[in-house]
């Protein structure tokens, strides 16, 4: 029996309709004879989950949480934000019935609803947080195959925009500008790492041919960032010049003690790329192995 607000008399319910926040009861007072409405609903933190392969697990607020956490890594959400984020998903989940576990997909269309708000940094979230939950492997929901993410993408936020001119990609630098690709910077990045390596024209055919390599690997894309550029550029120079790449990789990788360089070069030498070569000797040498991982 619930205890009128007003006067603690006992009360009886009058009506009862379920509603969006769980049950609605609305209670007279037998006392005072005034009349309130109460809600109800199951604590969905005492509930189970239904995962996609039937297992069900307990619910939990810090599995939820981290899942927006690292959707929203891109550009770090703050954790305000996010703990916003997690109250409104918690708050508008409804367990089916006592003992009726919530499926998983209903706690990430819940997620998704509540990360549309209309800005950027949260569609980004919003969009890795559906390339991970819709992203399934079998036909009974989500999407397979790339086709079926750009029909979503288009259903969710738009026409698509006119397809991007093949090779010349979108940089996104550090600082979060954008800018055309150049072959020029490239070029010059890695002719000042190599000066002194041979003669004025062997430097310019090194920076020529590493500057070929970088564009032919991300000609495939349409949005990269300088780090990736700067990848590309260690790979072709770990093939073609240990020095150079020594150079180039000490501050496109940032070393921050000479542990770095012993790592690096020791790494060299054990794939023999660490004798006295110059691009001279080495221009056109290729090799399976990669720079280490960065």
């Amino acid at each position: 029996m619930m205890r009128c607000p007003f006067c603690q008399a006992d009360t009886r319910v009058s009506d009862t309709r379920p509603h969006e926040r769980g049950v609605r009861r609305r209670r007279r007072c037998e006392h005072c004879n005034r009349t309130f409405e109460t809600y109800e609903r199951i604590v969905v933190e005492d509930q189970l989950v239904e995962k996609r392969d039937g297992r069900t697990e307990r619910f939990s607020r810090t599995k939820l949480r981290k899942g927006i956490e690292k959707a929203g890594a891109v550009y770090a959400l703050a954790p305000a934000d996010v703990d916003v984020f997690v109250e409104r998903v918690i708050n508008r989940l409804h367990a089916p019935a006592p003992g009726v576990p919530i499926p998983a997909s209903t706690i990430a269309r819940t997620v998704m609803q509540q990360l549309h708000d209309g800005r950027p940094t949260t569609d980004v979230a919003r969009i890795r947080y559906a390339i991970v939950s819709l992203g399934q492997t079998t036909r009974s929901a989500g999407f397979r195959y790339l086709s079926g993410f750009l029909e979503w993408l288009e259903d969710e936020y738009g026409p698509r925009p006119p397809a991007a001119q093949a090779g010349t990609p979108v940089v996104v630098k550090k600082s979060g500008q954008s800018e055309p690709f150049e072959l020029g910077k490239v070029r010059d990045s890695v002719e000042l790492a190599a000066k002194g390596r041979g003669t004025d024209d062997t430097v310019r055919k090194l920076a020529a041919d590493v500057a070929a390599d970088t564009e032919r690997e991300i000609r495939v894309h349409g949005v990269v960032t300088s780090s990736h550029i700067a990848t590309e550029v260690l790979k072709s120079l770990f093939r073609r010049d240990p020095l150079a790449y020594l150079r180039y990789a000490s501050a496109a990788k940032e070393y921050r003690s000479a542990a770095d360089f012993w790592t690096d070069a020791l790494a060299l030498e054990a794939v023999g790329r660490g004798a006295d070569a110059h691009p001279s000797s080495v221009g056109g040498a290729r090799q399976q192995s990669g720079p280490p991982a960065t």
